[in-house]
């Protein structure tokens, strides 16, 4: 078995690796999700992930973001990367800094001036200001109960 053979280890995945395009989505999007996934197990990964959400395209950004505060669960390393995704207006890249801010849930309340941004600029799109505003229902009900969509 492989917990009895020494030579097996736990490996980390690197979201810096990169796949053929045949593949789909990229590997180091899906090594930074797996890697969140994985929880406080993958700690190792954190000078990685770290690394990868400042330097890397904004999708990573956003998901070594998410990796990093599922791993460690200290939201303010990575509120700023998620609140910037939020003014980029990229589809994927506003909805997955929602759904982290969502499971980040009070945790997330300094999201809050970002998503309040967001719901009321005219100019962002009406499905991504209903989400930011199902979202700040979560974080904030107080603030989100002063907003109307209108």
């Amino acid at each position: 078995s492989q917990q009895s053979d020494p030579s097996w280890q736990f490996q980390i995945p690197s979201p810096r690796v990169s796949f053929p395009k045949q593949y789909g989505f990229g590997a180091p999007e899906a090594a930074a999700w797996f890697l969140g996934e994985l929880g406080p197990a993958a700690k190792a990964a954190l000078p990685e992930l770290t690394d990868t959400m400042e330097k890397g395209r904004l999708c990573v950004r956003v998901l070594a973001g998410r990796a990093i505060w599922k791993i460690d669960q200290n939201p303010a390393k990575v509120l700023p990367t998620l609140t910037r995704a939020l003014s980029e207006r990229e589809d994927l890249e506003v909805y997955l800094a929602l759904g982290t801010f969502e499971e980040m849930g009070p945790g997330a309340e300094a999201a809050t001036p970002a998503l309040l941004s967001c719901i009321n600029d005219r100019k962002v799109r009406w499905a991504q200001r209903r989400a930011a505003w199902n979202v700040l229902q979560k974080i904030d009900p107080a603030a989100a109960a002063k907003v109307s969509l209108r």
